[in-house]
């Protein structure tokens, strides 16, 4: 009888416990994050220009096994990203290390590793920070 309840408990445990990998739900559409690319359209609540960066307007690619990859407008880069309730939290991780003229690379790294928050509406992924205040804004591209 202990044996039945122990291996009861067991698969509780087990199919309770979620996976490492797995993307948790946070009000956004898992789906709809994953299976676009989102490039940059605003940068604390302007308009980004194309101009700003070296090698055109920044990008976000994600995957549902959390990892990221994409564009500062100068260097690539490839990470991670947690979802968790309505939080995100994104690591760029390793990153190409080119020299970039302008602030624009900067500020949106700084937008990346500020972000709290996220939702996506009407085809566009807006981060947050704890706050609540508009850091980066991102346009679908179905460029994947």
């Amino acid at each position: 009888m202990k044996t039945a309840y122990s291996l009861i408990a067991a698969l509780a445990i087990m199919f309770s416990s979620p996976s490492c990998k797995s993307l948790k739900s946070s009000g956004i559409n898992t789906h709809e994050l994953v299976a676009s690319t989102w490039q940059l359209s605003k940068m604390g609540g302007q308009d980004a220009a194309a101009d700003a960066f070296m090698k055109g307007l920044p990008y976000l690619n994600f995957t549902s096994e959390g990892k990221l990859s994409g564009s500062t407008g100068c260097n690539s880069f490839n990470g991670s990203f947690e979802l968790k309730d309505t939080g995100l939290k994104i690591s760029p991780g390793a990153m190409t290390k080119m020299m970039c003229p302008g602030s624009g690379e900067k500020e949106f790294l700084t937008g990346l590793a500020n972000t709290n928050s996220a939702a996506i509406e009407d085809g566009r992924l807006m981060l947050r920070d704890s706050v609540g205040s508009a850091l980066l804004e991102f346009i679908q591209s179905n460029e994947k």
